[in-house]
């Protein structure tokens, strides 16, 4: 595993912000430069700390209980402006959701909608 320097994550940073609509979200930045996302995420923090107010984030969601539980790990939430909580799947369907919403509730849909689209 190589690890970069501060230099060298600056550059990817610079490189992701100086055309972020393009890219849709830091996790396909992420994915389209090989570069993981949580340890990008975390450089992008340490050298622009105002940056996490903009940026969606990932969320695991437990779907079902006891072994052999699933993850939805390709769950990305974005904040937005209204009292809402955004969930994507593989960049094709959003779901929104009140804030308030269930948690149970949310984690079945999204559970739903991850099997349905095989991600």
């Amino acid at each position: 595993m190589v690890r970069h320097g501060r230099r060298w994550w600056a550059v990817r940073i610079r490189e992701y912000e100086q055309d972020r609509e393009s890219w849709g979200s830091m996790l396909a930045f992420c994915r389209a430069k090989g570069v993981n996302y949580w340890t990008f995420r975390e450089w992008r923090l340490r050298l622009n700390p105002r940056a996490a107010k903009s940026e969606p984030g990932i969320v695991r969601v437990e779907v079902g209980s006891g072994p052999g539980v699933e993850v939805a790990r390709c769950v990305e939430v974005a904040p937005a402006p209204s009292p809402v909580v955004e969930a994507e799947l593989m960049g094709t369907v959003t779901l929104r959701f009140r804030a308030g919403t269930d948690v149970a509730y949310m984690a079945e849909l999204l559970g739903a909608m991850k099997r349905r689209l095989g991600c």
